[in-house]
């Protein structure tokens, strides 16, 4: 009996998520999961001086409840890729499956495919590991450069001040990039918070944007 009604429950729940799940509501739940996961992370942390290695070492062996840090990545990826696919069924009935779309489609997902990994390979004593998260991680902030220098050929229907925007995004990456790797002013740690900060918020933008053009079809 008791199986019964905690399935009955179970199963309700989810019928009405599904019957009340909206673009714009997803979007909202990827930001909480995302931050919020994040935050948690960063402030359980037993070590204060986390901030002086990486934001990787939220996810590490040495960092309490690092399973927090790692399931928020893999699940906001999840989120991502169902928000994304949702998206596009509806934009391919109003702007046609071109090949523009398919294009912006895949390069949405392998982003989250690499936000997913950077959670699902930890930096751990593992080689193999640490190979594959370095790797997540960095062609997470290339395909972020690329979609945003190609999002005017990729979205035609986009004003001059989001591709604004987007531009002054790109350079801001850009200057992070040189002032890290070029003249070792920034540490690894606000590298990769103003990265993540800039990615994460044009994300967003251009997400709302799509869902806006979804919801006034």
């Amino acid at each position: 009996i008791i199986g019964t009604v905690l399935v009955s429950i179970v199963n309700y729940v989810m019928i009405y998520i599904a019957r009340t799940m909206t673009p714009s509501v997803m979007i909202k739940s990827l930001i909480f999961i995302i931050i919020g996961g994040v935050v948690v992370a960063m402030v359980t942390n037993k070590d204060q001086q986390w901030w002086l290695f990486n934001m990787s070492f939220l996810g590490t062996p040495e960092a309490i409840s690092s399973w927090k840090f790692n399931l928020t990545l893999m699940f906001s990826a999840l989120l991502m890729i169902a928000l994304i696919d949702y998206l596009f069924v509806f934009l391919y009935d109003v702007l046609g499956k071109s090949k523009q779309l398919i294009i912006l489609k895949s390069i949405l997902i392998m982003i989250a495919i690499c936000l997913g990994g950077v959670g699902f390979f930890p930096y751990d004593d593992s080689v193999f590991n640490q190979v594959m998260h370095n790797r997540s991680a960095q062609y997470l902030v290339y395909l972020f450069l690329i979609l945003i220098i190609a999002i005017r050929w990729l979205l035609s229907s986009l004003s001059k001040d989001f591709l604004k925007l987007s531009y002054f995004i790109a350079a801001g990456i850009v200057a992070m990039i040189y002032l890290f790797l070029g003249i070792g002013y920034l540490s690894l740690t606000v590298f990769q918070l103003i990265c993540f900060v800039l990615s994460f918020s044009w994300l967003l933008l251009l997400l709302q944007h799509l869902v806006n053009i979804v919801m006034n079809r």
